[in-house]
């Protein structure tokens, strides 16, 4: 298996790459708004992305062979989403679903 080059920023893996590790952490950076980390599993990539302002996290799988710029744009696309909806949310006031039991 190939190495993935690490293009970060701030966070790097410096350990060697196992090809024969269950787990590999591929790819970990910090961008300039978000906190990525890509972790191989098997014939899946994990990927976990951050934003350290709001604290707001989103977790997806994806196929082992797609490309990096590829995660890094979906996890800022399913990051924003995140945060318009709790925006939508703090917008609705008492509609809530702890509403319908008060």
């Amino acid at each position: 298996m190939p190495r993935v080059g690490c293009t970060s920023v701030h966070l790097s893996f410096t350990g060697a790459v196992d090809p024969f590790a269950r787990r590999q952490v591929i790819w970990r950076t910090m961008a300039s708004d978000i906190l990525l980390e890509c972790v191989r599993l098997g014939r899946v990539v994990r990927v976990a992305a951050v934003d350290p302002r709001s604290l707001a996290e989103v977790v997806f799988q994806a196929p082992a062979g797609t490309a990096l710029a590829d995660l890094e744009r979906l996890a800022r696309a399913r990051l924003e989403h995140l945060r318009r909806r709790r925006k939508a949310r703090a917008g609705d006031g008492e509609r809530g679903p702890s509403a319908t039991f008060a």
